[in-house]
């Protein structure tokens, strides 16, 4: 296309660009999880349902009509059960270790206030006023924090093996970090608490090398605030009851599910090792609650094998007398 040229005395209607046309840039789009379910709401009662959809009672998506719910955690009807079960692992597991536990956090990035060394990490704030954090860096920082948290883990259990093999310690596998969860702080980013083995020295040598290693690794990766081992021990050696409370304070009816909607992925972890010993996990929970309402005679028996039928037998029959359903 020819740019046409204004002759002498002619009025310039269009002011006409000099130089290149700027690249496009992808402005940040924000969670429209709510405005979607809104939507999607209207879409229902505008052109109605078909014979085998239903709806959702806790958030009113389609779903089909053989379905007691969505199975969103984030989903009023779901997360009273979710919650639950999460916290039934976390017990079930940390009673299992049985011994002393230090608790550390690893946070984002502060404000540029605190983050004066590295202004290009750190989270600016979105008004004068500084009452809330800008939302682009936030939702970057909430969406690449647990992959940033893998990469953290990994280096720590390098560096912590090495420092056990220094020791002279004799070990067949390393200490596992025992529960992590994620929470929001009041600004809305994401932190992570993990409860680590403290009761042997062989524990309490990998733990402090592992606590170590996050602290001097963190800044590398884009995370913030590491808490040290030697200010845990002041406050956060704890026994594994009153760390079962503290790792799931967010799994309450006090603390609304919204905040589920800005995490992808797991919420709480638990180790593996503990999982085995104790057999509870989120998927045999969730089969003891169909195994319960077979028995109550609300739907058919499932087709499990013999093994899978007897484990999920024995840990429904585990749960209080005093609960009503699982």
């Amino acid at each position: 296309m020819h740019r046409c040229e204004q002759l002498p005395g002619q009025l310039a209607l269009f002011s006409t660009p000099a130089g290149k046309r700027k690249r496009y840039v992808p402005t940040y789009a924000g969670d429209f999880s709510a405005t979607h379910a809104r939507l999607n709401a209207i879409r229902v009662e505008f052109r109605g349902l078909k014979p085998y959809e239903g709806r959702c009672h806790g958030c009113g998506k389609i779903i089909s009509s053989k379905a007691p719910n969505c199975g969103r955690r984030s989903c009023p009807a779901v997360f009273k059960n979710w919650s639950r079960d999460q916290r039934r692992v976390v017990a079930e597991a940390l009673r299992a270790y049985g011994g002393l536990l230090l608790l550390t956090d690893v946070t984002l990035p502060g404000t540029p206030e605190h983050e004066r060394h590295r202004r290009g990490v750190a989270l600016p704030w979105a008004d004068l006023q500084r009452t809330r954090v800008d939302p682009k860096a936030l939702y970057k920082g909430n969406e690449r924090f647990q992959r940033r948290m893998r990469w953290l883990k990994r280096k720590a259990y390098n560096d912590a093996r090495g420092v056990l093999t220094k020791a002279g310690y004799e070990y067949k596998k390393l200490p596992p970090v025992l529960v992590g969860n994620l929470e929001p702080q009041r600004r809305g980013a994401l932190h992570a608490h993990l409860a680590l083995p403290y009761t042997t020295p062989l524990e309490m040598t990998f733990t402090r090398a592992f606590i170590d290693s996050m602290k001097r690794w963190a800044p590398l990766c884009g995370l913030g605030h590491v808490q040290g081992w030697r200010a845990a021990e002041k406050s956060a050696v704890i026994g594994h009851e009153r760390a079962i409370g503290y790792l799931t304070k967010y799994l309450t009816r006090k603390h609304p599910a919204e905040f589920l909607r800005s995490v992808s992925g797991p919420v709480v972890t638990v180790s593996r090792s503990l999982t085995r010993k104790t057999g509870v996990t989120m998927q045999m929970l969730r089969k003891t609650r169909r195994l319960w309402s077979a028995r109550q005679g609300r739907c058919e028996t499932p087709k499990w094998s013999p093994e899978e039928f007897l484990a999920v037998a024995q840990l429904l029959d585990k749960r209080p007398d005093r609960a009503r359903a699982p």
